[in-house]
């Protein structure tokens, strides 16, 4: 049985603590479960657990724990029901609001991530509509994850809901679950924390035939196809994953114009082809189609998903690239949307508004691309794109995307190092700050907000710490803009050079190629730049 003594910590080797969970429940055997996900995944997090029911307590820094980079919230909702009380629940949505303004401070004033889970109600307060509505009303901040209990429906039903609870250890020891049900908990925490670890799967690829409708184009009138339910479920599925921030791509054994004929004529298509960025439609192997869309985007491969209901096509990709994560959907599965659901490789973190418009951004970059061919020289290239680089101070709104930036980024990132939303407020607002936004454009069409600059005015130089630039417009002159602009703004300050703070991190070389050619000299780790009077 849980014992409710003080933190107890598993770290991974010698680190320390990064993971942290708290609970208004006895949480001791969700450890094994959730550690076995860490080490299955490869997530190198060791884990701590705060004293029982000490939910506040934890988010006001009384759990003694030091800043983990993660905090789990677990909360069963029905725990904090006042059943003496002529309406147990009358109480429910002022606790609600309590937690919602302690985790709020919490975030704002430390590094850690945050992550509230409301976990499943025991099958007499199962689907109620005052704890479903409480649950929905939970408001949180920019930055914190919520997880509602109704997303564990996907994997409870498949034991029986009444099986995940144990109404003995409830009453008994404040263990409300029984070993399943801590694993499926454990279960969805690890999910979500993937994604922050994981590197994300950018490219999804989806056969045409019997995957997005019913049978063959070249054998029928495109009005003719039938597109089922299932086949629905997953162009939603997929459309859903566009808005994501995942591209979407087609890869057909077909003959082009029978494909866009359904796309263009079949009224039950919810797919269109405004929201494929790139496709092969063709009679070529389908591994040989991915490695030729994955030198269009400029994406590896092992950023790739693909679909096919053919199981032959599917044993050939995963032989050909075992790098590209491969799903062979079943004809035979009752719902569509829910298996694909399932599938953890899909898992994006938040999206932000350069998310939703990524397909629009590669659709620019195949015209782009055109243009480059066709034209002799990079010089002529680069006037013709026109390109245009805007700075503007950081701004609260775009902690989202800077947070992105910086965890997305390799190529052109300066040191690897990654500021959560509250350090970046904080860094933000200190005296003599330099943080600033980039955004470009250019006559295709626009980049979006593509870099990130953080660093801050000391007595003789200009010291920037933090500097990402998205791999989408690195040779197109915005380096050399940008360090024009930070040279520019160090000179109106009366600084005398430029100081940057760059760390090999073993993907980011084109940053030290950059620095070595426009001139910085290494010193003591720091590159500097002087800058002329």
């Amino acid at each position: 049985m849980p014992t409710k003594n003080s933190v107890r910590s598993e770290p991974v080797g010698s680190a320390p603590p990064q993971c942290a969970l708290c609970g208004n429940f006895a949480l001791e055997l969700i450890r094994e479960p959730l550690a076995f996900w860490i080490k299955r995944l490869g997530l190198n997090l060791g884990l701590a657990f705060a004293e029982f029911d000490q939910v506040f307590q934890f988010l006001l820094a009384a759990s003694g724990l030091s800043d983990p980079q993660f905090a789990v919230v677990l909360v069963q909702l029905e725990r904090w029901l006042e059943l003496s009380a002529a309406d147990p629940f009358s109480s429910l949505p002022e606790r609600c609001r309590a937690l919602s303004a302690a985790v709020t401070g919490a975030a704002a004033s430390k590094s850690t991530r945050h992550l509230v889970v409301f976990c499943p109600p025991s099958p007499p307060y199962r689907g109620h509509p005052r704890l479903a509505e409480i649950e929905e009303s939970f408001a949180a901040p920019p930055g914190i994850e919520v997880c509602l209990s109704r997303e564990f429906s996907l994997v409870l039903s498949s034991a029986g809901y009444d099986a995940n609870f144990d109404p003995y250890t409830a009453s008994l020891a404040a263990v409300p679950y029984s070993r399943i049900g801590h694993a499926w908990i454990a279960t969805i925490v690890a999910r979500r924390l993937r994604r922050y670890l994981a590197p994300p799967r950018k490219v999804i690829v989806a056969d045409c035939d019997d995957t997005l409708w019913d049978g063959c184009c070249a054998e029928s009138e495109p009005e003719m196809l039938t597109v089922s339910a299932n086949r629905r479920a997953v162009q939603q599925f997929l459309l859903q994953r566009r808005q994501s921030g995942q591209v979407l791509c087609l890869c057909s054994k077909n003959d082009p114009e029978d494909v866009l004929a359904v796309f263009d004529r079949h009224h039950q298509m919810l797919l269109r082809r405004e929201h494929v960025a790139a496709l092969r439609i063709n009679w070529q192997p389908k591994p040989a189609n991915l490695a030729s869309l994955s030198d269009e985007l400029g994406v590896s491969l092992d950023s790739f998903i693909y679909l096919d209901n053919d199981p032959i096509e599917c044993a050939a990709m995963r032989h050909a690239y075992p790098g590209v994560v491969t799903v062979h959907l079943p004809a035979d599965e009752g719902d569509m949307g829910a298996f694909l659901a399932r599938i953890w490789e899909f898992d994006l973190l938040p999206a932000t508004a350069e998310d939703a418009r990524r397909s629009e951004y590669y659709r620019a970059e195949n015209l782009r691309s055109n243009i480059r061919r066709e034209t002799p020289t990079l010089e002529g290239y680069l006037e013709m794109l026109q390109i245009k680089v805007a700075v503007r101070p950081f701004k609260p709104l775009d902690l989202n995307r800077a947070t992105q930036l910086m965890q997305r980024t390799n190529r052109f990132n300066l040191n690897g190092a990654f500021r959560s939303a509250a350090e970046l407020t904080s860094a933000a607002s200190r005296p003599h700050a330099c943080c600033e936004m980039v955004h470009a454009c250019d006559r295709f069409g626009d980049y979006g907000d593509i870099g990130l600059m953080m660093g801050r005015f000391e007595s003789q130089h200009l010291v920037i710490d933090t500097l990402v630039l998205s791999c989408r417009v690195l040779g197109r002159g915005v380096e050399t803009y940008l360090l024009k602009y930070l040279v520019e703004r160090a000179r109106q300050t009366g600084k005398s050079g430029l100081c940057v703070r760059f760390v090999d991190t073993s993907r980011n070389h084109p940053v030290a190629v950059f620095l070595q050619e426009s001139g910085f000299r290494c010193e003591n780790e720091e590159w500097h730049l002087l800058i002329p009077s």
